[in-house]
């Protein structure tokens, strides 16, 4: 059996939950068949466990494959597979509240290819340059033709077009589809279908591979229609990737376009490769390789053709001299002889010999001409190749890398007093100090809010001693320059101060590769930061001071002095009252 190569990556994307779950696996099956089987199965249900469902089916199913059954043919194996994988789902259903799963699934046996699907996660095949679409998607749009109740256009259209009409979880009996669909790209030769018979029956026969195909199974993360452009992953982009790039590596670079284009679903793929003259060995390194010798062999010619450009220049000059000292004397000699009337021998002979040098130098002068356009054109071409080869090299997000070495704010310190009305809205800036450390010059299109809040992007631009760079050449340092925003209240006031504190908000910058339709965001690149190291708080608010009251004076009011009391008044029966007393002064 061929000695084949498998990889595979996953990521959670922009979900809250990973409910993918992908394998990829050498296997012997009870029976002693040798096969290679990829499985990816998206989850259904959110809060209902589809993660659990997933799992279930993936395990189930190359449990079931490798020791369950004792079939001797690969499609009748992934039948009774799927079949335990649906039973075990339909198990579960009261603890996972329903939950469901799509399952695909990639055997190769023998150097030829077999698939099964229920759901819309996919298989391709990539062979050369072209994708092909080997399974479809059973959808309301795909499936409901094929009862005879509605038309392909108007089901396209209907309100319910991609909802799923078959899963595992659904029914006892899951609908298996062997089928190879095929497209416009029909690896097989045969014109691409719709109709299940006939591509069941292509399915049943299985696909011979060739050196250098590519098998892909993935959830529908990888390919479905993006914001910002018609797939997050494009079909020339797989192609490109899986003609330089083998097993896991070239899996997390698949991922890794989609994460970049902020997929809004997870993202699994599974690969199982035949390696040809392509992608033996270290591609990257390979390709490294060849891009410095087609550098090196242009920078020769160029320094060649540049050196016999030169001295062929030197000969048309030389030669250009001689033909006008040629033809001057030609003239002379003419105007000499209708001058005297008199034309000798020997002076015909000078003359017509002048006129043969002239004609000849005038050929050579042609001939040189020619020369030097066709070195011109060789280098030309050498140049071309060279950045050719550059462009595909860094079109390619794994070549991309930087370093972020400071952030500086403006204004540096914002200090407000409470209670105080702002003059005038406080514009707040970013710079950070970006140096690229990759192989191919930056061009950051803009950049995007950490963890997401649903802001717009933010313009940005690079800037060096105060003019604007178009792109950051590799190696070279410059300030990406960007305008947060304004700060008009105090409540703006105190939110951004809590999340300068808190060093939560980052921004992760969008890479825009030269000739590429979109931008992409880079994977493990460091996000920008808003906090500096060196830097203490960032926005200080104070309280008013109060202003201190004195207590009130308080003045004494005085006491007036006591007085004698007047003498009682006489008895009656004439006792003489007793004798005065007097109070004391104090």
């Amino acid at each position: 059996m061929t000695k084949l190569v498998t990889g595979l990556a996953f990521d959670i994307g922009q979900r809250d939950i990973y409910e993918d779950r992908v394998v990829v696996r050498r296997i012997t099956t009870r029976s002693q068949l040798d096969i290679t089987v990829a499985l990816v199965a998206d989850g259904v249900g959110g809060a209902n466990r589809g993660e659990r469902a997933a799992q279930l089916a993936v395990d189930v199913a190359l449990h079931y494959l490798e020791n369950g059954s004792t079939a001797q043919d690969v499609p009748r194996l992934l039948d009774e597979a799927f079949m335990a994988a649906n039973q075990a789902v339909l198990d579960e259903r009261e603890a996972t509240m329903g939950a469901s799963t799509t399952l695909a699934a990639a055997v190769v046996h023998e150097d030829r290819l077999f698939v099964a699907n229920t759901g819309d996660s996919r298989v391709y095949l990539c062979r050369g340059r072209a994708l092909t679409q080997l399974t479809i998607d059973h959808n309301f749009a795909n499936v409901i033709p094929w009862t005879g109740t509605m038309s392909a256009a108007a089901a396209a259209i209907n309100p319910r077009a991609a909802v799923l009409m078959h899963y595992l979880g659904q029914r006892a009996q899951p609908h298996v589809d062997h089928g190879f669909y095929g497209d416009a790209q029909s690896p097989n030769g045969a014109p691409p279908t719709t109709d299940p018979r006939a591509a069941h029956e292509r399915g049943m026969a299985g696909l011979p591979l060739r050196p250098g195909d590519a098998v892909i199974v993935c959830s529908d993360g990888l390919v479905k229609p993006a914001p910002s452009a018609p797939a997050y992953v494009s079909a020339d982009e797989i192609a490109r990737v899986l003609g330089t790039q083998v097993g896991d590596r070239a899996a997390r670079s698949l991922v890794s376009f989609a994460l970049g284009r902020d997929a809004d679903d997870n993202v699994s793929v599974g690969l199982i490769q035949w390696p040809g003259r392509r992608s033996r060995g270290r591609p990257l390194l390979t390709f490294l390789t060849l891009t410095l010798l087609v550098g090196l062999a242009a920078l020769w010619l160029w320094r060649a053709f540049d050196g016999q450009r030169q001295t062929l220049q030197g000969q048309l000059a030389a030669q250009q001299a001689q033909a006008t000292q040629a033809a001057a004397a030609a003239a002379t000699t003419r105007s000499a002889e209708q001058a005297t009337g008199t034309a000798t021998t020997t002076s015909g002979r000078a003359t017509a010999d002048a006129l043969a040098a002239a004609t000849a130098t005038a050929e050579g002068q042609v001939a040189a001409t020619r020369r030097l356009q066709a070195a011109t054109a060789t280098a030309d071409a050498a140049v071309g190749a060279v950045a050719t080869a550059r462009a595909a090299q860094c079109a390619l997000a794994g070549n991309y890398g930087y370093e972020v070495r400071r952030v500086t704010l403006t204004p540096e310190t914002i200090r407000y007093t409470i209670g105080d009305p702002l003059p005038q809205p406080i514009a707040i800036a970013a710079r950070w100090l970006i140096t690229n450390t990759g192989v191919c010059p930056l061009v950051v299109e803009a950049i995007y809010r950490t963890p997401a809040t649903g802001d717009e992007p933010l313009p940005v631009a690079f800037e060096r001693d105060g003019a604007v760079l178009a792109a950051l050449p590799p190696g070279e340092s410059a300030e990406l320059v960007a305008l947060l925003g304004e700060i008009a209240t105090f409540d703006e006031l105190a939110i951004w101060r809590d999340l300068y504190r808190s060093k939560a908000v980052r921004w992760e910058p969008a890479i825009a590769p030269a000739g590429e339709a979109s931008a992409f965001r880079p994977i493990n690149q460091p996000l920008l930061p808003l906090n500096s190291a060196t830097q203490g708080e960032w926005i200080i608010l104070t309280q008013p001071t109060a202003t201190p009251t004195r207590p009130p004076t308080i003045t004494p009011t005085p006491t007036p002095p006591p007085t004698a009391a007047p003498p009682p008044p006489a008895a009656a029966d004439n006792t003489p009252p007793p004798p005065a007393t007097s109070t004391p002064e104090p």
